[in-house]
């Protein structure tokens, strides 16, 4: 499944289940047996993409600076 499907696929059920998406995404982690397996793999889908998401913003989290024809990098 791809991100763009597993955002409808969540969507529909933020709005089947009258709830946030914060809240949605709770609901699916705690209770996996409540939603159906489309649910479930749309879910999969989604928390694989923020954990792409925060390891690269660790890796790419420095400044490079430009000084003496050279780009020191800072990290911050």
């Amino acid at each position: 499944m791809r991100l763009l499907t597993a955002l409808k696929v969540i969507q529909k059920e933020m709005e089947f289940m009258g709830m946030s998406s914060e809240k949605v995404l709770d609901f699916i982690q705690k209770n996996p047996l409540a939603v159906s397996q489309k649910t479930l793999e749309a879910f999969k889908v989604y928390t694989d993409y923020q954990e792409i998401i925060e390891a690269s913003k660790k890796e790419d989290d420095h400044l490079y600076v430009e000084g003496d024809n050279t780009l020191d990098t800072i990290k911050l």
